[in-house]
């Protein structure tokens, strides 16, 4: 995935740089216990699937690309109302 977004990352936290350069100090675990919260279990659920399927489709793209540029054939571009 050539992207700035973690489909996997979805739903944990993202520690700061200080957070991170204690985590080898946190023998206990307690330092990451934050996630990213959703406001229902059905809200978390429909977010994971949406990032699962955004996901697929851009590995899907890629393949396509690579597929087209091996065998020489011409792709339509994305449209230009992608929502991220």
């Amino acid at each position: 995935m050539n992207s700035k977004y973690s489909y996997a990352e979805l739903l944990f936290a993202r520690p700061s740089a200080l957070e991170g350069a204690a985590s080898p100090m946190d023998l206990s675990g307690s330092l990451f216990s934050e996630y990213n919260d959703a406001l229902s279990g059905e809200q978390a659920d429909t977010l994971a699937l949406a990032s699962d399927w955004r996901a697929v489709g851009d590995e899907l793209r890629i393949v396509m690309r690579q597929f087209a540029a091996e065998h020489r054939l011409s792709i339509p571009d994305e449209p230009a109302n992608k929502q991220l």
